[in-house]
């Protein structure tokens, strides 16, 4: 069926309304061609109505806000709870058991000391200046290697005595001797297990030349063998063993050797002054009257014909006590409750020690010294961290000092959590801080 084109109609469309009184009433409405609905246009109208209403049907029923609030909550807790798991830390401030010792005594210190007695050890360097000058001819030289050696004692707790010449050999054969008497101390208890005893000598190879200049050995004493001590009785290079020489080397005239001397003291009292030319290792303390310099001077050949070399080495040693062997020995003396617990210095400068008769010792050599304390020995009773750490681990703020008892080098702590609503220690010891405090000190 063909409709008739509606864009052409002027007239207007009638409205018929019913009106409340039953009767119809005739209204006048604007033509509107964009209104106009075809047949099949109404019925797709139709269907998407009921279309549109079906799915407001099945839309979901509206959330009370009281249940929006309620979600909104647990969610704001959840994340909070998250985030102090992730970035939840734990300092805790501990002060560890403390004495201070105020000191006035003379001590003998040993080089091999056994329990109960303050031991010392001696660390060495040196630097050296040389000087060309004008060589004033040659001459035939036979000079011995020379050094210093640890010889040490694993055959009983009593002491041994080496006389002076008493040979020691390398493993290939080669024959060094002591200078003079030499007492070894014996073994000693330390934790359970004996130690050797052990003491410093000085060396001399038994026939010069070169070959007997080495950096390091072992060495056994002829002497023992065939018997226990032989095993028992050993000695490693404390340096190297130099000097060693065969053959023709440079000389100088008098004149010249003392001027090149003059001036190779006065380099090396320059170089003195720098700290750097003595390195104390860590845990070893070194008081500034136990230092002892020695200068020596020696000619050798030049890099040019005619000419000669002199050389002057400033050798530094210093006498050292290990920090926790000597806070223990203080601590076993004067303080009462003491009970061989791990104890430091951390602080030696309150501290001063000086030796005795300083100018007729030689610290290479030495056996035992005689030392004259004086000041403030500040003792602090030494913490294992690491296991401090784990044991307190996941521990609540509330109970926490509980461990303590299993830490009796530790007086008092106080923790600190962070964030601040974490209620318990976490369980990973990386996140765990330890602050000592120690006495004078402010948090």
């Amino acid at each position: 069926m063909i409709e008739e084109p509606l864009n052409n109609h002027k007239k207007s469309l009638r409205e018929i309304l019913p009106k409340g009184n039953g009767r119809a009433y005739r209204r006048s409405i604007p033509f509107n061609p964009s209104a106009v609905v075809t047949e099949e246009e109404g019925v797709n109208n139709h269907i998407a109505g009921d279309a549109e209403a079906i799915l407001r049907s099945r839309r979901m029923p509206k959330i009370p806000k009281y249940l929006i609030w309620g979600l909104g909550l647990a969610f704001i807790i959840i994340l909070v709870f998250v985030v102090g798991s992730v970035f939840a830390k734990a300092t805790v401030y501990i002060s560890p058991k403390q004495a201070k010792v105020n000191l006035d005594e003379t001590f003998t210190a040993y080089s091999s000391a056994a329990t109960g007695e303050l031991e010392f050890g001696t660390i060495s360097n040196s630097i050296s200046e040389s000087i060309t000058v004008k060589a004033s001819g040659t001459k035939d030289v036979a000079e011995k290697a020379t050094g210093q050696i640890t010889i040490f004692n694993d055959f009983s707790a009593e002491s041994q005595t080496l006389v002076a010449k008493t040979r020691f050999e390398t493993t290939d054969g080669k024959i060094y001797r002591i200078s003079k008497e030499v007492v070894v101390p014996g073994q000693k208890s330390e934790g359970g297990k004996m130690i050797p005893g052990q003491a410093l000598a000085i060396v001399t190879a038994d026939q010069a030349g070169a070959e007997y200049n080495i950096a390091q050995a072992d060495f056994k004493i002829p002497g023992f063998k065939d018997t226990p001590r032989y095993e028992k009785f050993y000695a490693k290079t404390k340096t190297a063993l130099t000097g060693g020489l065969v053959g023709k080397t440079s000389t100088v005239s008098e004149k010249d050797r003392q001027d090149a001397e003059a001036e190779l003291k006065q380099k090396l009292a320059a170089k003195a002054g720098d700290k750097s030319t003595v390195s104390v290792p860590e845990g070893q303390i070194l008081f500034k009257d136990s230092l002892f310099t020695t200068t020596s001077f020696e000619v050798k050949p030049g890099a040019k014909e005619g000419e000669a070399q002199i050389v002057g080495t400033l050798t530094y040693t210093g006498v050292v006590f290990n920090e926790e062997k000597m806070a223990t020995y203080l601590a076993s003396r004067y303080v009462p409750d003491y009970d061989d617990e791990t104890v430091t210095i951390p602080d030696s400068s309150t501290l001063n020690l000086v030796i005795i008769d300083k100018d007729k010792i030689d610290p290479q050599t030495a056996s035992e010294i005689e030392v004259k304390s004086s000041g403030t020995a500040h003792l602090v009773w030494k913490v294992e961290i690491d296991e401090f750490k784990k044991a307190i681990s996941g521990y609540n703020k509330g109970n926490f000092e509980m461990v303590l008892a299993d830490f009796p080098a530790v007086e008092s702590a106080k923790l600190k959590l962070s964030p601040p609503w974490t209620s318990s220690i976490p369980n990973n010891s990386d996140k765990i801080v330890i602050e000592e405090i120690l006495q004078g000190e402010a948090e």
